[in-house]
């Protein structure tokens, strides 16, 4: 009975070094919901489409709820863009970055429309 409590209490410290190790790599320990990205509309960058800061409010709205990381945003965002906005995105090579920050690529199409 002793070893099996001593299995338990060392299969919870792993599980506790293993929430430790994620909360300080700044990793959410609750898992990402990609179902939301249904709720994101596609954006043009027309004037039939919302505006690039409602685009962008709803996207990050359903990134925290989602517990999206700024890569997924991105991807997100890239995935959801059409016509004036996909034109800008493709001929803009800062954006396609692998390395750019969520900010940076916010600041961008917030500049342009």
């Amino acid at each position: 009975m002793a070893e099996g409590l001593q299995k338990l209490v060392e299969n919870l410290q792993a599980e506790i070094n293993n929430l430790r190790s994620q909360v300080s790599s700044r990793r959410p320990t609750a898992p990402r919901d990609l179902s939301l990205i249904s709720l994101i509309p596609r954006w043009s960058g027309t004037e039939k489409s919302v505006s690039v800061k409602e685009f962008f409010e709803l996207v990050e709205s359903s990134a925290r709820i989602g517990c999206w990381s700024e890569f997924d945003k991105i991807q997100i965002k890239i995935l959801k863009l059409s016509d004036v906005a996909k034109i800008f995105y493709s001929s803009n090579s800062e954006l396609q970055k692998a390395d750019i920050s969520w900010e940076n690529f916010k600041a961008k199409f917030l500049h342009r429309f």
